[in-house]
């Protein structure tokens, strides 16, 4: 029985050096690999943000600044025509003074 341990236990050694060396090597392929994918994920990640904030970028100037723009010409030719007419008209014309206390401007204008 112990000759027999010792020869099981001679090959279990034999055999753990053997198969050590092939999990030694899968090892560091696997981390090697893992990092290679890391790397990719973080590159594709890069250039989907990239695109956002360009894409972004491009909305608010192609977008945003001209709607703004045109909103502020309106804001102020609505002022101008509003400059236009005298208070004690305004207060005399009950159609253009209940216009204007509903806040509709350009109504009250036309």
């Amino acid at each position: 029985g112990d000759v027999y341990k010792r020869q099981v236990h001679g090959q279990t050694d034999v055999l753990i050096d053997y198969i050590s060396t092939g999990l030694t090597t899968l090892k560091l392929q696997f981390i090697s690999s893992f990092y290679a994918f890391l790397d990719t994920v973080l590159r594709v990640e890069g250039i989907k943000f990239g695109v956002y904030l360009v894409s972004l970028i491009t909305l608010f100037v192609v977008v945003w600044l001209p709607y703004v723009r045109l909103l502020n010409e309106k804001i102020w030719r609505v002022k101008g025509i509003l400059n236009l007419i005298p208070i004690n008209v305004i207060f005399q014309n009950e159609n253009l003074k209940s216009r204007i206390n509903n806040q509709n401007f350009v109504a009250a204008i036309k």
